[in-house]
């Protein structure tokens, strides 16, 4: 609170992952990156930052996953990623990625829940059957809703391959088919500015880049390269 000159006592946080809900209190339910196997599902602890606190608080009660499609790949876990969506009627929506049974790469899935901690497969975004290049196959993904109402997913398939993404209209309930976008990396990250006029598409390494969309679309992107427009300025 002093601009970095104290700092508090450290607190134990348990697999904060960095997928968060915001729930009508104010809570700030922070999902576990790492599901284990459960009855009927998949599931871990969870963290919680009170409203009007800065304290994490860890829960031992479990965020559980059910309802999945398709039997899972024993002895493999599944992991949450990146932003959630919180649609008109109050369900949040939220990513997945991990192996079902007999498969050598991952699928990418969206879970609905109304309360942050009971969760249900509602579709499978893109599988291990996904035509775009990429050993890993969809995993480490981003979801946003447009300014039209359509939610966008853009999902990693591996290392130096391009960006996967797909649209839905019904709500996350079904997507279209998975095509590349002129943006590679990891970790996508997806905002919007004016009003949701502009997508804005960051990525981890290799190198800095943003990607623009000023259609609000998620269609039609440009990129800058952040380092050199930086280096050039300074």
């Amino acid at each position: 609170f002093d601009h970095g000159l104290t700092w508090a006592e450290p607190s134990l946080v348990r697999d904060g992952g960095n997928s968060t809900v915001c729930l009508p209190t104010g809570d700030q339910l922070l999902l576990p990156y790492v599901l284990q196997p459960r009855s009927g599902g998949m599931g871990a602890p969870h963290n919680l930052i009170k409203a009007g606190s800065r304290t994490i608080t860890h829960s031992e009660s479990d965020v559980t996953v059910t309802d999945w499609p398709r039997p899972l790949r024993p002895g493999r876990y599944w992991v949450t990623n990146k932003g959630t969506v919180t649609l008109d009627d109050g369900t949040y929506l939220a990513t997945l990625h991990g192996y079902f049974a007999g498969t050598s790469r991952a699928s990418l899935v969206v879970a609905a829940s109304t309360d942050g901690v009971h969760w249900v497969i509602r579709s499978v975004v893109a599988d291990e059957t996904c035509p775009l290049p990429g050993r890993d196959g969809p995993s480490e993904a981003d979801l946003l809703q447009l300014k039209d109402g359509r939610l966008l997913c853009v999902f990693r398939l591996g290392g130096w391959r391009l960006f996967g993404q797909s649209w839905s209209s019904d709500e996350g309930r079904t997507w279209t088919p998975a095509v590349a976008m002129p943006a590679f990396s990891v970790q996508p990250s997806l905002a919007t500015l004016h009003g949701g006029q502009t997508v804005i598409l960051a990525g981890g390494r290799p190198g800095l880049y943003l990607w623009f969309d000023r259609d609000g679309t998620g269609e039609r992107w440009q990129w800058i390269d952040v380092q050199i427009n930086h280096n050039a300025s300074h």
